[in-house]
């Protein structure tokens, strides 16, 4: 009877000692299974660690860009509008000498010349040659205020007579 318990015993130990071996085994398994998701998350979280880091970059940027357009932008327009004012204000300081001498620019002297009396030949020829004077003096300057001084004042504002005309055309004015 002894015997048989200490057999019955020593079953019993080598089934407990098998499965102890068996849950040992299990364990480290699991183990090994929670380190491997544990390093597979490590990587996913530092890849989207680097994504979001480049992203925060690449908008960064972005911002930086769009403020330099912005600014640019604001600059050019800025230079557009002083570029209108000054062009508004020659026109106007053009506008304000004719007014103010009463006299018409060589084309405008030619074409009223010519207007007046275009039935006389001596008269289209001299407004067609203050026309070519005042051409080739304006082709000379290029600002607006360097043409405005290169046509020359050459007759009244009044509707021009064939004696002013010839004596514009004597005049070479």
């Amino acid at each position: 009877p002894r015997g048989a318990e200490r057999s019955r015993e020593d079953a019993a130990s080598e089934l407990l000692q098998a499965e102890m071996e068996e849950l040992r085994a299990e364990r480290r398994g699991l183990v090994e299974r929670h380190r491997e998701r544990e390093a597979s998350l490590e990587a996913m979280l530092r890849q989207l660690s680097e994504a979001l880091r480049d992203e925060v970059c690449r908008a960064d940027e972005a911002a930086s860009r769009r403020a330099e357009a912005e600014r640019l932008l604001a600059e050019a327009e800025g230079r557009l509008a002083a570029a209108l004012q000054s062009s508004s204000q020659l026109q106007a300081d053009l506008a304000q000498m004719r007014k103010s001498t009463g006299f018409y620019s060589a084309r405008e002297a030619a074409s009223a010349a010519a207007g007046a009396r275009h039935g006389e030949a001596g008269a289209a020829a001299a407004a067609e040659r203050v026309a070519a004077e005042g051409g080739t003096a304006a082709a000379r300057h290029s600002s607006a205020s360097s043409r405005a001084s290169a046509a020359r004042p050459v007759m009244p504002r009044a509707a021009p007579s064939a004696s002013a005309a010839a004596a514009v055309a004597r005049s070479g004015s």
